[in-house]
């Protein structure tokens, strides 16, 4: 039985699905204009870190809003439908389906990329040159990323950009 208004179908079936909040991330004036139908934007136009690239913008959102701790959020690049062909209702209804008990969502638009590369440590060498080597002085020396232990696959393999989650799990961000 349906009660109160509602446009959401998928609100009508299933009372106990999860909130689902896209962001659409701009970071010019063009993907400002540009944001497909349904999606919320996550401006990054005048950010004061751009060398943080997209992850600025989603750090702030979760350090600053309050989120609501049953919902999920995703952030997407200006170039996610183009890649994925999914439109904002598509990638809604997938994620209410997996269902709150569902930790993280994740969806990469560049499944190619889990493939060529043994890992995400030698992918980001070929287009930062240097990272390894300034990954394995984060991690002490003592961790080898380029090495078979850290070998990837479809399930490691993500876009930060790409993902939902629920605030219980992100809701110790740092600041």
């Amino acid at each position: 039985m349906q009660t109160g208004n509602t446009t959401d179908p998928m609100q009508v079936m299933s009372p106990a699905l999860p909130p689902v909040h896209l962001y659409h991330i701009a970071y010019s004036e063009k993907t400002l204009a540009e944001v497909p139908p349904g999606y919320l934007i996550l401006d990054n136009v005048n950010s004061p870190r751009n060398d943080w690239r997209e992850y600025w913008p989603i750090r702030r959102f979760l350090i600053d809003e309050d989120l609501d701790e049953n919902a999920f959020y995703g952030f997407f690049s200006p170039r996610f439908q183009e890649k994925t062909g999914l439109s904002h209702a598509q990638v809604k209804t997938f994620v209410q389906a997996a269902g709150a008990e569902t930790d993280v969502v994740s969806f990469s638009p560049q499944p190619d990329m889990g493939a060529f590369f043994l890992n995400v440590f030698e992918q980001e060498e070929l287009f930062s040159p240097g990272f390894i080597a300034a990954s394995e002085t984060f991690f002490c020396g003592s961790w080898h990323a380029h090495r078979s232990g850290a070998a990837g696959h479809g399930f490691t393999a993500d876009h930060l950009q790409q993902f939902f989650l629920p605030r219980a799990l992100h809701s110790g961000a740092p600041g």
